[in-house]
Formats: C-alpha cells, structure tokens, sequence
C-alpha cells in the first residue's frame, strides 16, 4: 500500500509523531452528524458554543461506531513501525470536558493506541478545529505523520511538515470485528 509505504518512511525519522483525529477517523458520529454544519461538516466554525455543546453531548459522544478499516489499517501501520507511546498523539476538536468519555470509548474501541497523549481543544474555545487541533499538535511534535478526515486539516498539517493520509479512503475495506459501540 503506497499510502502505509509513505507513512512509514516519515515515521522513520527521527522524532517523527503520528497523528490521528477521531471525530471521521476513529469515530463516525452516526447519532449527532446531522448537528454538524451543512456547508462545512468536517468543521464546527461558524457554530454557537450551545450549538457545539449539542453537537457534543456526551450522551451522544458514547454511540460513536467506528469508523470502517480505521482499527485493520492502524494495527498494520503500527506493526510495520516502530513506535512507542511517545511519537503517537490522539487529537480532537471535543471539548475537554469530554476527556473521561473519550478516553473510555478509545480504551473501549482502539486500545492499542494507547498509552498516548490525548489532545483537546479548551471548552469554550470556538476557533475553527484546524487552528486548534495545529495549535495543540505543534506542541508535540513538528513533522511525522497526520491522519485526519478534513481536507482543510490536512491542508494544513501538509503545510507544516506533515504526510498526511486522509481518512478513510486510506483504509482498505475489511471484514473487521465492530467496534464495541456497535455490538
């Protein structure tokens, strides 16, 4: 696979850090997508604060499914690299009140990724995701490889250094077990 070639030649170098999103990567927000915005749904900008709370119920967060391929092509991308905790981060636009949630459901769904800094944006932080999410991973790390679903977040990363694979058309279809959130 080209895309796993490229991933794992950046993750190669020195200080390289994997970044995965969750939110269309790891995630597929089937319960609350219809809250996300219609002229651009990768992003919440533009949105109230109340409105990205209801986007981000945690009652809602909980029913995430996963995304399809996501844990098959993770587990293949890890096995063929070496990588510790340290040179994986998890970053996210959640609020950060949703930390306790989202950790469970991770553990619960993608446990292998762990342990590993998990990234959040601040609550009440309205900027767009892509700011937040570049803010909080140049803190980590300055190149490596990002994996996201937004064009415009990957856009971004690409800018800074970053492969970018984008989610999920870089995962190949499986027959892979469900998530728990969909047993």
């Amino acid at each position: 696979m080209d895309a796993l070639a490229g991933a794992q030649r950046a993750l190669s170098r020195p200080g390289a850090l994997l970044v995965v999103d969750v939110d269309g990567t790891l995630a597929d927000d089937v319960t609350r997508r219809h809250l996300r915005p219609v002229a651009d749904p990768h992003c919440l900008s533009g949105l109230t604060v109340a409105q990205i709370d209801r986007y981000m119920a945690p009652e809602l967060v909980a029913m995430d499914a996963c995304v399809r391929g996501a844990q098959r092509f993770l587990v293949s991308l890890l096995r063929h690299l070496p990588l510790r905790g340290r040179n994986l981060a998890i970053v996210t636009a959640r609020w950060d009140t949703l930390r306790a949630i989202t950790e469970l459901w991770l553990a619960a769904n993608y446990g292998f990724l762990r342990p590993c800094p998990l990234l959040m944006r601040r609550w009440g932080d309205a900027r767009p995701s892509v700011d937040v999410k570049l803010e909080l991973v140049l803190q980590h790390g300055a190149h490596g490889v990002w994996l996201d679903d937004d064009p415009q977040m990957l856009a971004a990363a690409e800018r800074h250094g970053f492969v970018t694979l984008k989610a999920p058309e870089v995962y190949a279809p499986s027959e892979e077990v469900q998530c728990s959130a969909e047993r």
